[in-house]
């Protein structure tokens, strides 16, 4: 009688096990839908109401009167919709030669002088000329969630898609990009936005 009772134990054992897991699955597919809603909803927003500094650095005088990049306020918000720390230090970095470049430059003459997007390109400064993490020139309307695949407990990819309002306010759908999420303590993290077009 006991053994029986063991291997029913033991047979049922695993279905609790699957189940807990199942659940834990599902709660972080629903944070992890939540983080990427969340900013490219801001995204695309901040775009249509062209609110540059928000979501790309600005131009701006120093106190020497050269000119640089004002990231604060756009680094700010990459960190409030939950980009990893190795993110946004890499979103950093990027600007670096553009910087170095703006530093020789004084901002009234860069107001004046640099008027074609050559000037921008030479300098590796034409960041303004595409929308950073849709990978295009043109911007959108919004974003539907296509998959939530869970690598392992804490590295996830969100498959993307974008979408315009067309005829009628019905939605296009066109393009994709892929999404790394990493879990950091109990936070699930953008660490790569990565273009499938």
């Amino acid at each position: 009688m006991i053994r029986t009772i063991l291997v029913i134990f033991l047979l049922v054992l695993p279905f609790f096990f699957l189940r807990s897991y199942g659940q834990v699955q599902n709660a972080d597919s629903i944070k992890i839908s939540n983080v990427v809603n969340n900013f490219f909803n801001w995204y695309v927003e901040a775009i249509k109401y062209r609110k540059d500094g928000d979501f790309q650095p600005k131009f701006v005088e120093d106190r020497n009167g050269m000119t640089t990049l004002d990231c604060s306020s756009y680094l700010q918000n990459l960190e409030r919709f939950n980009f990893s720390d190795s993110l946004i230090l890499s979103e950093k970095q990027s600007y670096k030669t553009c910087v170095d470049n703006l530093a020789k430059v004084k901002f009234s003459e860069f107001k004046i002088e640099w008027t074609d997007l050559d000037d921008f390109e030479e300098n590796n400064c034409d960041f303004s000329n595409y929308y950073r993490w849709i990978g295009l020139m043109e911007s959108i309307d919004g974003i539907r969630i296509i998959a939530v695949d869970l690598k392992k407990i804490n590295i996830a990819f969100v498959r993307i898609e974008y979408f315009s309002f067309g005829v009628n306010n019905s939605k296009d759908f066109w393009g994709s990009n892929s999404v790394e999420l990493i879990k950091l303590d109990k936070n699930w993290k953008i660490n790569k936005i990565l273009s499938c077009k």
